[in-house]
């Protein structure tokens, strides 16, 4: 009898132990109380500036008649119109639901969401596009330097692989 229950006591702590998963309901909560779809709406005003820059200097110089230049001038339009559309928040916010869900227990989201609804979580939400945007702008204004030894590195490994090709032809056409 005593064996049966440390057996049932074991199974109960055992099944204690693991989180329970979070609720759809807690998620939800979480991504309000974050302000997730604001934030969205903010990275279209992003998109929409870089749009604009990207299709200005790909036209650039070039010599465009009226027809030609009112399609340039509606394709930043069209083109954030697209990306509203294909990434709205009406199609992200099961997404982020799943990933919070595959990622986070129940305990883990109330605690963010009592985090969040703080005066320092309130001031983190404020700050994190800045913060995300001038690391974004760090990160890429360091890739070029990067891709410049990167390419350095490939050129070398292909003249290396050739270098090794060509010191095993010779082998090759004694046999």
């Amino acid at each position: 009898m005593k064996r049966i229950a440390a057996l049932v006591l074991t199974a109960c702590a055992v099944t204690l132990s693991h989180a329970a998963p979070a609720t759809n309901a807690s998620i939800e909560e979480l991504l309000v109380v974050t302000k997730a779809e604001k934030l969205l709406d903010g990275m279209y005003a992003n998109l929409d500036k870089g749009v604009r820059q990207t299709v200005a200097s790909t036209y650039e110089g070039q010599q465009l008649n009226a027809e030609q230049r009112r399609i340039v001038d509606a394709l930043p339009g069209r083109m954030l119109a697209t990306m509203k559309q294909e990434i709205a928040w009406s199609k992200l916010k099961p997404f982020y639901i799943e990933v919070y869900k595959e990622n986070f227990s129940q305990e883990e989201i109330v605690a963010q969401i009592a985090f969040y609804k703080t005066p320092a979580g309130q001031s983190v939400i404020a700050k994190m596009p800045a913060v995300m945007q001038k690391t974004m702008g760090g990160v890429q204004s360091r890739m070029a330097p990067v891709m410049a030894k990167l390419q350095e590195v490939m050129q070398k490994s292909s003249e290396e692989i050739k270098a090794a090709g060509a010191k095993s032809a010779p082998a090759k056409a004694a046999k």
